[in-house]
């Protein structure tokens, strides 16, 4: 893994809860076999250690693309991570299609269509969530964020 070197990561002191952090954000392509090419600015929160001969970071990724790490830390996950500060540093990850402002959260919900008159079907279950699924990523699409970069490798 390519480590990126520090000045290239811009940190501002940032309150996360009751607790001093850093605020920034990584530089990503959107895909790594063009490395010049578009890319991601992912913001991030780093909570430093307590340790005095600190570990190897932590990086917290929830599961995605498009959820926030740090939205997800805020709440009651931060015991954990407060806890882990007693090695590490800890860095609270939002990942590709969670970019503030693009988010599928920052508009209203999505809900499938089904039928209000009978039990649903698989194949009108199918078609409600693919429909749904359709236009989330149309969604996306449209403020700059190719639905075919939100994958495992990409994301690596």
């Amino acid at each position: 893994m390519k480590a990126y070197p520090s000045s290239r990561l811009r940190l501002t002191p940032h309150r996360f809860r009751d607790t001093d952090a850093q605020r920034g954000t990584l530089r990503v392509p959107v895909y790594h076999a063009d490395p010049g090419g578009a890319a991601f600015h992912l913001p991030f929160v780093r909570l430093q250690t307590r340790s005095r001969a600190p570990g190897t970071p932590v990086v917290f990724l929830t599961g995605g693309p498009g959820l926030s790490g740090i939205r997800s830390a805020q709440g009651r996950l931060f015991p954990l991570f407060d806890a882990l500060r007693a090695r590490a540093d800890v860095v609270l990850l939002d990942q590709r299609a969670c970019i503030p402002g693009m988010r599928l959260r920052d508009r209203p919900p999505q809900v499938p269509a089904f039928p209000p008159d009978h039990a649903v079907t698989r194949k009108e279950y199918l078609h409600a969530i693919a429909d749904t699924v359709c236009a989330d990523a149309a969604y996306l699409e449209a403020r700059g964020i190719p639905i075919a970069s939100l994958n495992t490798n990409e994301s690596a």
